[in-house]
């Protein structure tokens, strides 16, 4: 009797707070994301009739622009999709807005919360979203925060394209080496025999498209780009097809300070510009980003490592490579071998129109 007595008084308690380091069992599902409440109503015939709680995580890192884009257009959003350690979300002026787990690099338009993963948010595409500068809420009867206000600003850095011709022989010659051996088959590297004559196709279109856009830039043709460029874009299955991955290594090159490929930027945004709906909002943003000089912070990294002035040995090169190589051959499927091969191929260039001034 003690003991039912003292159950009955828990199971009345209007509210019981635990730290994220505490996992509840709700419903049967195990619920662990932030500090949280839960809301236990009372007791009717033994059952409890409702439970609602409530989630908060808190920002570790977001990108400045972001916080300068909610600090101006705070309002009404929805979620866009749902994976294990990304939340998308779509602002109310169809800005794409990344809610990323702690383990993930930061980005551009995106925000690291302290969370592992986002399965126990229960949250899916559709859901209403209220976006401003001090926190991104989905309401609803269990609703969840994400607080901005501590959160570090990130900010991308550029890196000049300084180094003279045999360097930037030496380092693409490195960075081939490795996609070689450690790079993802499938996508703009694809291998052996295809398995369907939709793959064969998609694989072929791709090895042209590829081929005519490197040659357009080697003969400064803006018009051959354009339209090399609009045939890459929206090439292949996923959320980032593999034409825009290699649209996004190039771009990505040409946008940094004293490239000599830097006269396609605005030529390829003006093929987004033209056909948006060609390829998705997620690859979209991506490559826009590029088109600034903007990347995952892993890619940054690893741009700097192929563009540092800094002198290193080849074995030194191939080491920090490796390191660095090893998160952007992790993103997606083949899109991060994808986007070092667009990469890859912007470095040859750039050594090539040196080596014709």
């Amino acid at each position: 009797m003690p003991q039912q007595l003292a159950c009955l008084c828990l199971l009345r308690c209007l509210e019981l707070r635990f730290t994220r380091t505490v996992v509840a069992d709700i419903d049967g599902i195990p619920f662990s994301a932030g500090f949280a409440t839960r809301r236990l109503p009372r007791r009717q015939a033994g059952v409890i009739s409702t439970i609602t709680l409530r989630a908060t995580a808190c920002a570790l890192s977001i990108d400045a622009e972001a916080v300068d884009h909610l600090v101006a257009h705070p309002g009404p959003g929805r979620v866009h999709s749902v994976f294990n350690r990304v939340v998308n979300v779509i602002s109310g002026d169809g800005r794409l807005i990344a809610l990323c787990a702690s383990e993930l690099d930061d980005a551009p338009w995106s925000v690291r919360a302290d969370v592992p993963h986002w399965t126990n948010w229960r949250l899916s595409t559709g859901d209403d979203v209220r976006l401003s500068s001090a926190a991104i809420m989905f309401p609803g009867r269990a609703p969840r925060v994400v607080q901005l206000s501590k959160a570090v600003k990130w900010y991308t850095n550029l890196v000049p394209v300084d180094l003279g011709l045999l360097e930037l022989g030496r380092r693409s010659k490195a960075l081939a080496s490795l996609l070689d051996v450690q790079g993802v088959r499938g996508g703009a590297r694809a291998h052996g025999e295809a398995v369907t004559v939709f793959e064969a196709e998609i694989r072929n279109q791709l090895a042209h498209a590829c081929t005519a856009l490197v040659t357009a830039i080697r003969r400064r043709d803006a018009p051959a780009v354009a339209a090399a460029a609009t045939s890459l874009l929206g090439l292949g299955p996923g959320l980032t097809p593999a034409g825009d991955d290699f649209l996004t290594g190039m771009a990505l090159l040409a946008a940094q300070p004293r490239s000599r490929l830097s006269w396609i930027t605005p030529v390829i945004g003006r093929v987004l510009d033209d056909d948006p709906e060609r390829t998705t909002l997620l690859s979209r943003t991506t490559l826009r980003e590029a088109l600034r000089g903007r990347a995952r912070q892993c890619l940054l990294e690893l741009l700097h490592v192929l563009l540092a002035p800094d002198p290193r040995g080849d074995g030194q090169l191939e080491v920090q490579l490796r390191i660095h190589a090893t998160p952007v051959l992790g993103i997606g499927h083949t899109s991060g071998t994808d986007i070092l091969s667009g990469l890859l191929a912007g470095l040859r260039l750039e050594e090539e129109l040196r080596g014709f001034m």
